[in-house]
């Protein structure tokens, strides 16, 4: 099954020429989520010491599964044996827990401890939460902050079948700008890459990417398969990790508008 939807956009060929190039580099991408499970056999040594913004500490041991899988999409550990391969390897995941039920304030928070907080040199922010009821300035400007600083945001359309461009739908909805640095990212199914029924889609949407039947990590040492956009969104995080890794090669200075 993570075969097929890795085939489908060419994971495997990516693999083989990354793999062919010496001068690459470690990326960091920041998980902003309800915890990560860091010991998981798949992701253990990827997960790096992250941020609790609730209880403004380093405890972003997993609520829930969510994170967990994201962090399996985008980096679980490739040619170990085990378990299956995330997009990118060589990466740093830096978990960011915002709360078992997220509010803008607190993804807020998230973005403020990335741009000031952490000594980590973050290329790539995937947060795949949001709402279609309310939106946030300074939710807004922080995103806006953390484009200046040099990062790479990845958002999610959203599963409810919408037309953003009728009813919005936030952070998506924030990224309408091609120059701007934030990628909202719908989900497609099957070798032709057609949409999936539940994504959103409109003009605030920037890319799709495989988003059903995607196996990940689970808790507890486990696997799980998942749809939706949020596993299409961790695709597309851990491809653009790909393009940053390529910067000592590429001798140049990536920006978050070139990746996009």
């Amino acid at each position: 099954m993570q075969k097929a939807y890795l085939e489908a956009i060419s994971v495997p060929e990516a693999w083989g020429i990354l793999d062919s190039i010496a001068e690459r580099t470690p990326v960091t991408i920041a998980v902003i989520d309800d915890g990560i499970e860091a010991v998981h056999p798949d992701l253990k040594g990827t997960v790096i010491k992250g941020y609790n913004v609730i209880d403004k500490n380093d405890d972003t041991r997993p609520r829930g599964r969510h994170g967990t899988g994201m962090a399996g999409i985008v980096g679980a550990i490739r040619n170990n044996m085990i378990g299956l391969a995330g997009i990118l390897d060589s990466v740093r995941i830096l978990p960011i827990f915002d709360g078992e039920v997220p509010s803008f304030p607190a993804m807020a928070d998230a973005f403020t401890y990335l741009i000031n907080g952490t000594k980590e040199d973050v290329k790539v922010i995937l947060m795949t939460e949001g709402s279609d009821s309310e939106s946030s300035q300074a939710l807004t400007d922080k995103i806006q902050e953390a484009n200046a600083a040099g990062m790479l945001v990845v958002v999610t359309a959203g599963n409810k079948h919408r037309d953003l461009d009728i009813n919005p739908d936030f952070p998506c909805s924030f990224g309408r700008s091609p120059a701007d640095g934030v990628l909202c990212v719908a989900a497609t199914y099957g070798p032709n890459m057609q949409l999936t029924d539940g994504s959103n889609f409109g003009s605030a949407v920037d890319i799709a990417a495989p988003g059903n039947g995607i196996v990940t990590t689970d808790l507890e040492g486990k696997y799980a398969t998942g749809k939706g956009t949020s596993g299409a969104a961790a695709i597309v995080a851990g491809i653009a990790g790909m393009l940053y890794s390529l910067e000592p090669s590429l001798k140049a200075k990536l920006t978050p508008a070139y990746i996009k």
